[in-house]
């Protein structure tokens, strides 16, 4: 008896192969949509019947590729969330890096303008967006420096609380503190240069400064309803910058996987109000 397989036959056997093979991959594209205890469910009972209902060995060879790769997309999927909140970790912790040493520049800029006023000498423009000298007395910048001091001891501590008591510095801090005790001269203050000294210790973990309480010293009990509304206009505008800067790392994180170094010598000796509109 002849036992070849005719051409007929083998394009036979090569079709229901083909369908096999078809259904496998339609059954697991049905399923990956499922929750997982359906999915596992669905995929135990495959197996299960095929055995229990004598489907030839080719069958049950599919349902096991069917789990099989279901485990390594599975595991794959695992790795990829893992990996993105490694990096949603990365990022989050620049930005808070980024928004402490904002806070901590922009209380310099400030101690600047209380000492320098509106020369055209000063270094830390930069961190005075709205050019607070052509608007402000020296009482509100004194006002503004507790608020800032108040907002930095938070993020600093907390950034040490986070990330295991450690941060890195921008700059040598030495470098500016020899620039505060020059202007603690020239300002010659008692109170003002306190605060000046406050700064100083938070950096050094020592701040113990009741600022709410200092706060409370300058403020009046009438503000001027003027007063408050350009405060939050100034607020807003500030809110909206930040938010800006923020898409802006994001992207940058996204598309390099880092974000650039807190670099601030390219941020030095840039005039004050980069935020201000450019017909102003």
């Amino acid at each position: 008896m002849n036992s070849q397989i005719t051409p007929k036959e083998n394009r036979q056997n090569k079709d229901i192969n083909n369908n096999n093979e078809n259904q496998s991959f339609k059954i697991l594209k049905e399923i990956e949509n499922l929750p997982e205890n359906e999915k596992l469910k669905i995929i135990n009972s495959l197996i299960g019947n095929s055995q229990s209902n004598g489907y030839n060995q080719n069958n049950i060879l599919q349902n096991e590729i069917i789990q099989e790769e279901y485990e390594e997309k599975k595991e794959e999927e695992t790795q990829l969330l893992q990996y993105k909140q490694l990096s949603r970790q990365e990022l989050n912790q620049m930005l808070d890096y980024k928004d402490c040493w904002d806070f901590y520049y922009s209380a310099i800029a400030t101690i600047e303008n209380i000492a320098l006023g509106k020369s055209n000498k000063k270094e830390y423009g930069y961190w005075d967006e709205f050019d607070a000298c052509s608007f402000k007395s020296k009482k509100d910048l004194v006002i503004q420096l507790l608020k800032i001091l108040k907002c930095f001891k938070g993020a600093f501590n907390d950034y040490l609380e986070d990330y295991n008591d450690i941060i890195d510095y921008p700059e040598d801090l030495n470098i500016i503190h020899k620039k505060l005790e020059k202007w603690k001269k020239i300002i010659n203050d008692k109170n003002i240069n306190k605060y000046i000294d406050e700064l100083i210790n938070i950096v050094n973990q020592r701040g113990e400064l009741n600022l709410q309480e200092e706060l409370n010293y300058y403020y009046n009990k009438k503000i001027r309803e003027k007063d408050i509304r350009k405060g939050f206009e100034n607020i807003m505008k500030c809110s909206h910058e930040v938010r800006k800067e923020e898409i802006q790392l994001q992207e940058e994180y996204e598309k390099n996987g880092e974000i650039s170094i807190y670099d601030v010598t390219d941020k030095l000796n840039i005039p004050s109000g980069r935020s201000l509109p450019k017909n102003k």
